[in-house]
């Protein structure tokens, strides 16, 4: 069933005593050059889902291809790339190595993949040939600190590629939940705010977990954050607290 379509979510919190809410990511965050849309560009997350559901032979891999990105999506998709028989594999990020979000050994992983970095440049065009497919992304030299990025003018120059992988994120679906829920409290990033140890949001019946409770983090995240709602809700519903797994239990005998 469609929620929002089928069911409503007020029909939802007048016939349950308790719901949870853990709607993920949306479409995946747009570039916003030109050629974004050209032949050979793909979106990282796309390109996984053809790795893991058709035979690996029928998978399209470039020659050489760019992976835009930085976080733990990227490099997945670098290590597949290379793996799936890419000659070359670039990762591109707009700012310094040290401030790259992968995780180490994620990163290690694909550099000993044979994977290629390139720190501080960022895309400003795909370029692409008569045809209308990927050639090249004309990239700009950047400095980054404190979280800001500059574009360093002047310095612009092309790489080529015949195929570009996008990671750099989902959106996140702030303007669904604010229809499904309108009285729902969302930060200013789009995120639903909860209770840490609960989960519990404004609405009293409405916990949450996952993506759009933690603004898009990894699988285990979400598991942790469901586990802890489950916990949540049976209080809520007047049952005993529940110890949390994590923390070791205390023998009998224990002072």
């Amino acid at each position: 069933m469609e929620v929002g379509k089928d069911i409503s979510t007020d029909e939802l919190q007048k016939n349950f005593d308790a719901m949870f809410v853990g709607l993920g990511l949306g479409k995946g965050t747009r570039l916003s050059i030109p050629g974004e849309d050209l032949s050979g560009v793909i979106e990282a997350l796309e390109f996984i889902e053809h790795v893991h559901t058709r035979p690996l032979h029928t998978v399209p891999v470039g020659e050489h291809v760019a992976v835009i990105g930085g976080g733990n999506t990227a490099i997945d998709a670098v290590t597949q790339a290379k793996r799936l028989g890419a000659r070359e594999v670039t990762l591109i990020y707009r700012r310094s190595e040290l401030e790259m979000p992968a995780y180490k050994f994620e990163q290690e992983l694909a550099k000993s993949d044979g994977a290629r970095f390139l720190f501080n440049v960022a895309p400003v065009e795909i370029v692409a040939d008569a045809n209308g497919h990927v050639t090249g992304l004309k990239l700009v030299r950047t400095a980054s600190s404190n979280g800001r990025v500059l574009l360093l003018r002047g310095t612009e120059y092309v790489e080529p590629f015949d195929m570009v992988i996008k990671a750099i994120g989902e959106q996140k679906q702030a303007a669904l939940l604010k229809k499904l829920f309108p009285g729902l409290t969302l930060d200013g990033h789009g995120v639903v705010v909860h209770e840490p140890e609960t989960g519990q949001t404004n609405l009293p019946k409405v916990f949450t977990g996952g993506d759009c409770a933690n603004g898009g983090r990894e699988v285990v995240n979400a598991v942790a954050e469901g586990k802890r709602a489950a916990r949540g809700m049976h209080v809520f519903l007047g049952g005993s607290k529940v110890p949390d797994a994590r923390q070791p239990s205390k023998s009998p005998n224990s002072k």
